[in-house]
């Protein structure tokens, strides 16, 4: 039974919810009266003071002058020798660039008869 709270604690506890809920809870003359409920919104002027300073930073980026920068030299495609392309270097490379050829269809078969294909 100790690990139970006792009515003190309890109650306590019960005041400490019901004041976090009444917090956001309207009054009964508000209710009665009809009035709308004010609304507040703290997060307008969070997203309004980082949209300023967002245009502050782009107006500042914007508004320095380019320098453009000459490179010391210019490497294009195909123009770039590693240290181990040599090893890629092979005898006979020349020939693989040709796309083999294996004839026609009809030297595939030449016993049977009326087997003139097309060239593949």
């Amino acid at each position: 039974m100790t690990d139970q709270l006792h009515d003190d604690e309890f109650e306590e506890v019960f005041h400490r919810a019901r004041a976090r809920d009444t917090a956001w809870t309207p009054s009964f003359e508000r209710v009665m009266a009809r009035r709308p409920a004010v609304r507040r919104r703290p997060w307008v002027l969070a997203i309004g003071a980082v949209a300023a300073v967002g245009l502050v930073a782009v107006g500042v980026v914007r508004s320095r002058p380019r320098r453009t920068v000459e490179a010391p030299f210019t490497i294009t495609v195909g123009s770039l020798r590693m240290p181990t392309d040599f090893l890629l270097d092979i005898a006979g490379a020349e020939t693989l660039s040709k796309v083999p050829s294996f004839g026609r269809a009809d030297d595939w078969f030449p016993n049977i008869s009326g087997a003139k294909g097309d060239p593949l």
